[in-house]
């Protein structure tokens, strides 16, 4: 529970940090987090919460572990409050940028859109992540993330050894023989290395190279893209209504050239996220006008 005292701090100094950028990703840097200790306790918060259910964060156990743990930081408002509600976090390694955690407030809008962020930066070159549990499932079967699936890669970007699986035990994810094992603090898990690390041979990475995104693309679009991923797993999990209203509204912010602009929002969208879209644009009888 906030102190009011803390609670008036974090409102006052998150409105400057979203001011005008309600429901975007917006970059923070260290400087930010050391000198705004009520956000780096927040950002700690929403990550220990997402992490509660499995005992927590391993590597985060304090807000100053969001700082020093961690060389690229990216957190959103999407709700009414001007307050964090999502995180995501990463550390510069010799092979592009290694996902090291995320967090959320708890509410399923928050959830859905912190792996949307997952899933758009998981197809772009340098960022990558291990993956596990649910987690994996929804970024492998809705958001089409790729895998490394090479023993010896897997390894070399690692920087460890591993217990090689390759095809999944249970025959899950045929597209995705990169399964392995390996202890963390002690105990066994099984994971999969998802993304494509600088430096890792196309033909170990499940994943169409057309759909590959670049650094400057991901940083450009990944708002974008997020945003409707996010609205597209509302979709598929049955909030028909909730979905139909916010893609109209996406539309409408498409402009002109909405057509063309749509073209663009499409590309590397996995089909079952295309199925989807197209489902609400015939519901909505084609709200924007639309061929």
């Amino acid at each position: 529970m906030k102190t009011w005292d803390r609670y008036r701090c974090s409102v006052l100094e998150d409105a400057q940090t979203f001011k005008g950028k309600h429901g975007k990703w917006v970059e923070l840097s260290k400087s930010d987090l050391n000198n705004n200790k009520v956000l780096a306790q927040e950002l700690f918060d929403l990550v220990d919460l997402a992490y509660k259910p499995i005992g927590g964060h391993v590597n985060i156990t304090s807000p100053s572990d969001i700082v020093n743990n961690a060389s690229f930081w990216v957190a959103a408002d999407i709700d009414s409050d001007p307050e964090a509600d999502v995180v995501k976090l990463a550390k510069k390694k010799p092979y592009g940028l290694k996902s090291v955690g995320m967090g959320h407030d708890g509410a399923k809008a928050s959830k859905d859109f912190v792996i949307a962020k997952s899933g758009v930066s998981l197809k772009t070159k340098g960022f990558y992540a291990e993956m596990s549990g649910a987690i994996a499932h929804v970024l492998l079967k809705y958001h089409g993330a790729p895998s490394v699936n090479n023993h010896a890669d897997v390894e070399k970007v690692l920087g460890k050894t591993v217990e090689w699986i390759g095809a999944h035990p249970d025959g899950k994810y045929p597209k995705h023989p990169g399964w392995y094992r390996r202890k963390i603090a002690g105990k066994s898990h099984m994971k999969i290395l998802l993304g494509s690390p600088f430096g890792v041979k196309s033909e170990s990475v499940n994943q169409d190279e057309s759909t590959m995104r670049s650094w400057n693309q991901y940083l450009n679009e990944c708002n974008d893209h997020g945003h409707a991923s996010m609205q597209t797993s509302r979709m598929m999990e049955g909030d028909h209504d909730y979905d139909a209203g916010r893609f109209a509204k996406l539309f409408k912010k498409l402009g002109p050239d909405g057509p063309k602009n749509l073209k663009k929002f499409l590309e590397g969208a996995t089909p079952s996220e295309v199925r989807a879209l197209m489902s609400i644009i015939n519901r909505t009888n084609n709200p924007a006008g639309y061929p």
